[in-house]
């Protein structure tokens, strides 16, 4: 992981996610499966377990299908289908639209973490790190779609 070389990661299997968790001081992290889809050369991760690990709600509504996300003060909005996205007010151009695979609400990876104040690297062609702004800090990793 960039700016982190000294610290070792332990990688652990969860229910068909890769979950990194530091092991200098910081917290292991688990919880369930993060999917994640590519499309258009981009990544797409499950919204839900990725909102939970950086502690912002989700709120999506069926009907519209409009995707609304909050953490602290930032608040984005995203619709199913649709490239357009609000960050605090502001519109924005997402890589790729956010869809619905098997039931779950995917949303670009890269692009939705780093929106939340996350860091994201990608370490090697297999492994995507997450790792969530302070006070926690903390690291999980979701295995790379092929």
């Amino acid at each position: 992981m960039s700016g982190r070389a000294a610290t070792r990661y332990a990688v652990l299997a969860v229910a068909g996610a890769m979950i990194a968790a530091a092991t200098s001081g910081i917290a292991q992290v688990g919880f369930g499966q993060a999917k994640t889809v590519r499309s258009k050369a981009h990544v797409l991760v499950d919204l839900e377990p990725v909102a939970k690990f950086l502690g912002a709600k989700v709120n999506f509504n069926k009907r519209t299908k409009a995707i609304a996300i909050t953490r602290g003060k930032t608040k984005i909005a995203m619709r199913v289908g649709s490239s357009k996205a609000k960050l605090n007010g502001r519109d924005k151009k997402l890589p790729v639209p956010p869809m619905i695979v098997e039931g779950k609400t995917m949303v670009p990876l890269r692009w939705t973490c780093e929106a939340l104040g996350a860091k994201v690297d990608v370490p090697n062609a297999s492994i995507i790190s997450i790792c969530a702004p302070a006070p926690s800090k903390q690291c999980m990793a979701v295995k790379m779609p092929k």
